[in-house]
């Protein structure tokens, strides 16, 4: 099937054929949003994907580049990732702190023995 796909748009580039089916995303979207319906995006990015014969579908990144002005304000809060907890619920964190001076060095005489 994507061998027929991929002839029907043999002459355009593989940038031209993202594009296209970045365009056709948003489509859906907007055409979901006027009628009140909910979109599951991976099954549309995956449909038009295979549409337009892609090997990978489109990122989010380059879909959220490519809407118009006039309609950032109405799919912004439907595209953008929400925060993902960790598998075991504990998140690490390096703390850094300010570095400064062995305290055994008035002792020792400019030399660190303790380690």
């Amino acid at each position: 099937m994507t061998k027929k796909i991929r002839k029907k748009y043999n002459d355009l580039s593989e940038s031209e054929l993202k594009l296209m089916t970045i365009q056709d995303i948003i489509k859906e979207l907007l055409k979901s949003l006027s009628d009140g319906k909910d979109v599951n995006l991976t099954k549309l990015k995956c449909e038009v994907s295979q549409k337009y014969g892609l090997q990978s579908q489109p990122r989010l990144v380059d879909i959220i580049s490519c809407i118009p002005y006039e309609h950032k304000q109405l799919l912004l809060p439907k595209l953008r990732a929400k925060p993902i907890r960790t598998a075991s619920g504990i998140a690490v964190v390096a703390v850094m702190c300010k570095p400064h001076r062995c305290p055994h060095i008035n002792m020792t005489g400019n030399i660190c023995v303790l380690k």
